[in-house]
């Protein structure tokens, strides 16, 4: 869609992103997401999987990748980017500046609380042994980051995630209040983050269709 846009310029900002590449990042946000979330204890239902994959298939189309790239069950999306990843090369330097940098990204949330150089500390930790789960030592090194963390965090909150969503799940009230929670949550993470008074980055501002 890009490359027949009137404001691209290929000369000035070359090729658009392939269709492979394209397709590989909404499985990420899909394939990758559900298997996260699995692997956090929270049960995922196969309607709930399926919804997931429709919604990301729909907005990778709408970017323009094309039909025989689109895979609407978690196997299918699973298997494609297994595929994709045999075919690309390994981490590199970028990789490892890359992961350095996510790891130092939490110094510089500027959490409200007298003990912040605690929390950042937490959440630094946190973030690491989530990604030691699913990444392994070897994965870790190519990162750059401490080989040696241990998958505490998943480890330990995993049976409470499990046992809190398997009870919303029988309780669509209950779920329908934690869900506004959690918007609420997301909208404070956003304001936090980026300093921004209204966060809700997908509502229409007023007198605007």
């Amino acid at each position: 869609q890009l490359a027949k846009h009137k404001d691209w310029n290929s000369a000035e900002l070359g090729l658009p992103i392939n269709q492979p590449d394209m397709a590989a990042t909404y499985l990420g946000f899909s394939v990758v997401l559900l298997l996260g979330l699995k692997a956090m204890g929270m049960p995922v239902t196969p309607k709930e999987s399926r919804a997931v994959m429709h919604l990301w298939s729909y907005a990778c189309w709408l970017m323009g990748v094309d039909d025989k790239w689109l895979r609407h069950t978690e196997n299918d999306g699973r298997r494609l980017l297994f595929h994709y990843f045999a075919s690309q090369p390994g981490p590199d330097e970028s990789s490892r500046q890359l992961g350095e940098a996510l790891m130092r990204e939490t110094r510089q949330v500027p959490y409200p609380t007298m003990f912040r150089p605690l929390k950042w500390r937490l959440e630094q930790a946190k973030h690491l042994s989530v990604t030691s789960l699913f990444a392994g030592p070897k994965g870790m090194k190519a990162l750059g980051l401490p080989v040696v963390t241990l998958p505490w965090f998943p480890l330990a909150s995993a049976p409470l995630n499990f046992v809190k969503h398997l009870s919303w799940h029988l309780r669509p009230d209950a779920q329908r209040e934690a869900e506004k929670r959690g918007r609420v949550g997301q909208e404070e993470l956003v304001q936090l983050h980026f300093g921004i008074t209204q966060p809700d980055l997908a509502s229409v501002p007023e007198g605007q269709h």
